[in-house]
């Protein structure tokens, strides 16, 4: 995969590192897709302390097996420690039932977000079910995360 070169502007602090966009791609299991309300998978692991995970896109493919997953409701969610910190929602009907292969690309929150840094620092970004787990289906997930990691 090519090196996404972002321009940011010049800082005048000499501590400055510009962040380099990194990407990530997890495959989650037809076993953990049945417990992503219960059991959220990481997608990014925790960047540190004093370190923040900053998700800038996520391209979420479910590769349908035999039979459609049953929805459990709610969102899928891609966030910040055990997804309380929501970042990216996707409504789950007609994705999990989908019979074919279903592609769905979320850029995170545009909007102004904020929180407190001891919420976001030191935390992995997750994915997950908002409300309860599917009940039946096969499949796979191919999650892919494109991301920076900054200090706080």
């Amino acid at each position: 995969m090519g090196k996404i070169q972002p321009r940011f502007p010049q800082s005048s602090s000499a501590a400055f590192v510009q962040p380099q966009v990194r990407a990530v791609r997890v495959t989650v299991t037809s076993a953990q897709i049945l417990a992503l309300f219960t059991t959220p998978v990481e997608l990014v692991p925790t960047p540190g302390p004093d370190r923040v995970v900053i998700g800038l896109d996520a391209v979420i493919l479910l590769r349908a097996g035999v039979v459609p997953y049953t929805d459990g409701g709610g969102l899928l969610v891609v966030g910040h420690g055990q997804a309380a910190i929501k970042e990216v929602t996707l409504t789950s009907a007609g994705f999990w039932d989908s019979a074919m292969d279903a592609l769905a690309h979320a850029a995170f929150e545009t909007a102004i977000n904020w929180g407190v840094v001891s919420d976001l620092e030191d935390k992995p970004l997750v994915i997950s079910n908002d409300t309860a787990n599917p009940t039946l289906g096969t499949g796979t997930l191919e999650v892919t995360i494109f991301y920076v990691v900054v200090d706080v």
